[in-house]
Formats: structure tokens, sequence, C-alpha cells
């Protein structure tokens, strides 16, 4: 039955999409994890719109299958620029790996056991698919299989659009779960230099200035 399902909505989303509904997106894939690959597969989406957008009843999965996603607390309300991340429902009993959580982000889960049919491979490119609960297709990506374990897939440009340009690997192991990407550009983005040091270090050979204290 949900396989049917599915296909009336991918059908539906293809056709025709909802304009407000594209300031959700899809932001960050964990195909791989490093830690348990039946608890720790994520998915990750932001609204970037400034009006907040209830996922309660939204769907997200594989091109094969795609399963509700239900809040794990509270609503499904996504606050302008925050972030939703879907885990198994069986992390919460057999994994803390990314905890503790950031604050704000909106948890949710889904009724089947895995993301998608039998869980994101990591051995073939597979669709990630984001389904609003009109049944619009708001999010389509093929993540790229070769990351190290525990290294996600995550998008540079949050408002650019979901084609392979604009999704690489994340810097850190983890990744960012309902976080800023680690690959996204910042608002203040700090670097450090250094102008001096103490001890002042000379290579074997060389001379250099030294002070008796």
């Amino acid at each position: 039955m949900k396989s049917v399902l599915f296909f009336a909505l991918f059908l539906v989303g293809s056709f025709w999409t909802t304009p407000g509904f594209g300031q959700v997106v899809l932001s960050e894939v964990m195909f791989d994890p490093s830690g348990s690959e039946f608890y720790d597969e994520f998915i990750e989406v932001q609204n970037l719109g400034s009006d907040p957008v209830d996922l309660a009843g939204w769907w997200v999965g594989d091109a094969d299958e795609v399963d509700e996603m239900v809040p794990r607390r509270g609503s499904g309300l996504l606050a302008p620029g925050a972030f939703g991340l879907i885990l198994d429902s069986g992390y919460f009993e057999h994994s803390t790996q990314y905890d503790p959580l950031p604050e704000g982000v909106v948890v949710f889960t889904v009724p089947d056991a895995t993301l998608g049919e039998g869980g994101l491979s990591e051995a073939r490119a597979e669709r990630v698919l984001l389904i609003s609960a009109a049944g619009d297709t708001v999010g389509d990506v093929r993540y790229r299989i070769g990351n190290r374990p525990g290294f996600s897939e995550e998008k540079v440009d949050p408002a650019g659009g979901d084609g392979p340009e604009n999704w690489v690997d994340a810097r850190w192991e983890g990744g960012t779960p309902g976080r800023v990407n680690s690959v996204s550009p910042k608002v203040y983005d700090l670097a450090l230099r250094a102008i001096s040091e103490s001890p002042l270090r000379v290579p074997a050979g060389a001379s250099g200035p030294f002070v008796l204290e």
C-alpha cells in the first residue's frame, strides 16, 4: 500500500509544485555513518523561508520508498532558518552518536525501521526525496558514494540547487546534524595567523636572537 501511495505522491510532485514549499530544502545526508548502519543514518532539512512550515505529514526516503516524517516530540513546526533532523526510529533506543543535538533543531523519525527501503546504501548512489504533505516533490538529490565512513554529504549553498555541483563531503566526521554545514559559506569566517612565536625555534646550524632573563 505504501509503495502505491509513494508512486502517486511522486507523480503528483513531479508535475505540480507549490512555490511556497520551495523554502524547505534537503541540506545533508548521512548514508555511511561511522557508527551503526542500522541506527545512525540521518537526513537533514532546513527552512530557508521567512515563515514557519509544519513538516508533520511530509515524506522522506529514497527512490524506492518514502516514509512519513513523525515529530519526535511536540509539533513538526520548522521556524525560519531552523533545521529538521530525520533519524532512524531505532536511534533513540540504541545510539547516542549525535547527542547532544543542537538547541532548536526539530527532530523527526519514521514509522519504518529504516530510512528509505532498507536504509541508505553506501554501495550505490541513491536518490533522496523530500515530499510535502500535499504531494509536492520539493527535494530530489542523488548523493555520490565514496565518502569516508562518518563523513556525510553536505549542501554547499543552502539556497542553491540539488545538482551534484552543490554537494560535497563534510569536512569533519559526524557531519553537522542540526547545524550549519561545514562546507557552507559563513557570515563571519575567521582564520588565525601567527605573528609571533614563543619560544623561538631556531633551525639547527642557524643563528637567532635571544635574551637572557
